[in-house]
């Protein structure tokens, strides 16, 4: 009886343990994604201010 009590309940903590680690698989992806968009959001700012930049050094007002 106790053999069984104790397979029900590895069976039990090895459900949970797939959950969480489908969980945090989920959460790292959606970690790398905003990794990437932020990257993309420094490039574009960073090519903004060279234009804004170069503008500026040529004499031309910005936009």
């Amino acid at each position: 009886m106790e053999l069984d009590t104790k397979v029900r309940e590895l069976a039990e903590l090895q459900e949970v343990l797939k959950v969480r680690d489908e969980k945090l698989a989920a959460a790292q992806k959606t970690q790398a994604e905003l990794i990437k968009k932020q990257r993309e959001l420094d490039d574009a700012k960073r090519e903004l201010e060279l234009t804004v930049e170069k503008r500026v050094q040529d004499g031309h007002p910005p936009e």
